[in-house]
């Protein structure tokens, strides 16, 4: 009996709260529904506008003498004497004499071969006077008969006529070899290395100093192909000016030259041409800094780029593969965000012609007032709906300036 009272009333409790829960479901207040607001991102855009760029070609190389020779003994002997300025560095004019040979010697063959030549200028005159006698005795003796060579000394006269000439070059040999033991420079220039010193002994052909000439100086500068495509055109490119820089305990000092001449070869490796600027040692106003052996960088005058856009790198929807794949300076079409009138997202493909530092130049695909965006977003697809503040457009470098050279 007590166990149906107990289950009576459990069955009861559960009815009591299954009740309430459908009472209090049926009236649960209701949630208010409130639309999320759309996002609408802000971008940073600039108005594009077409430029003429005029172009600077970077290159590096050393300044070197535009002569050098190693001048050497052409006769043999000790070395007598040398200038007091035979010291690296020393500056000499062309004719100037370096050192001297002991000439003892070599006064002596002189002396020598004037005697010799004496001697045989007298025997042809013997000769002369013998060929003279031997025609007249003829004459008398066998008037109307040819008389042969012999009978007339001509061999005899040949050869007096001969050691004449032999003596002659003798002593021109003695009185040159007597010059060539005065080594002199052969043009004005600086020594950059000596082999000798008074009281050594040279042999022909002994190097006797390193010499480098002075008044101009050269620069051999490598430039890439794609470059030199960018060279000006429709002038001499031995008329094209070249700056080159260099900076010293933070001074910066630029040097003005100009190109003389092309190698005319293309290094396979680097695919790379050499071009070779000339600087006038004279105008140099940096109190002697430019040397040989110098280290500069340089900036070759090229052509000028008409109605191009100048857009930073960083505008570009592939920017990461423009900068890491695409050849430094060849053409190629890349994809660029502008943003509408109506504030939507306008995906553009344009041509890159050349990369200038941190920006590109685009030669076709914008017009001016196009307004370009800076701002990368991620998923950025045509018609997406932005907001645009004005940026500052990209700044004149080095590399683009109206004025290429200072």
């Amino acid at each position: 009996m007590r166990t149906i009272v107990t289950l009576i009333i459990c069955l009861l409790l559960l009815g009591a709260v299954g009740g309430t829960l459908v009472i209090l479901k049926k009236n649960k207040p209701e949630a208010a529904k409130v639309e999320k607001p759309k996002l609408v991102p802000t971008v940073e855009v600039f108005a594009s506008k077409a430029v003429d760029i005029n172009l600077q070609l970077p290159s590096q190389g050393l300044v070197m003498p535009r002569r050098t020779t190693v001048l050497a003994a052409e006769v043999p002997g000790r070395v007598g004497s040398v200038s007091e300025r035979f010291k690296v560095g020393e500056r000499f004019e062309k004719g100037d004499i370096l050192l001297e040979i002991d000439s003892a010697d070599y006064d002596s063959a002189v002396v020598q071969s004037e005697a010799a030549l004496a001697e045989a200028k007298a025997s042809l005159m013997q000769e002369a006077a013998r060929a003279d006698q031997a025609k007249r005795d003829w004459d008398k003796l066998a008037a109307g008969q040819t008389p042969s060579d012999l009978a007339m000394r001509k061999p005899q006269m040949l050869s007096a006529e001969a050691r004449v000439l032999a003596a002659e070059d003798n002593l021109t040999k003695a009185r040159r070899d007597l010059e060539r033991i005065k080594i002199k420079a052969p043009f004005g220039g600086r020594i950059r290395a000596t082999h000798t010193e008074v009281g050594s002994y040279l042999m022909p052909g002994a190097p006797v100093v390193d010499f480098d000439s002075t008044g101009k100086l050269e620069v051999r500068l490598p430039l890439s192909i794609d470059d030199l495509s960018f060279m000006a055109s429709g002038s001499s490119r031995s008329a094209m000016e070249v700056c080159f820089d260099l900076e010293v305990a933070d001074k910066p000092y630029t040097w003005k030259g100009r190109i003389v001449r092309n190698e005319g070869e293309v290094e396979r490796a680097s695919r790379s041409t050499y071009l070779v600027a000339e600087i006038d040692e004279e105008s140099d106003q940096s109190g002697g800094l430019l040397q040989p052996g110098l280290f500069v960088q340089a900036r070759i005058a090229g052509r000028t780029l008409s109605g191009v856009h100048r857009i930073p790198r960083k505008a570009f929807l592939d920017a990461g593969r423009t900068e890491r794949d695409a050849a430094p300076d060849a053409s190629n079409t890349e994809r660029i965000a502008l943003v509408g009138p109506e504030g939507t997202i306008i995906i553009r493909k344009v041509t890159v012609v050349r990369h200038l530092g941190p920006d590109l130049l685009v030669d076709s695909g914008l017009n001016d007032g196009d307004r370009v965006c800076l701002t990368a977003l991620p998923g950025l697809v045509d018609g997406m709906k932005v907001l645009s503040k004005e940026a500052q457009p990209p700044a004149l470098t080095e590399d683009s300036k109206p004025n290429v050279l200072p």
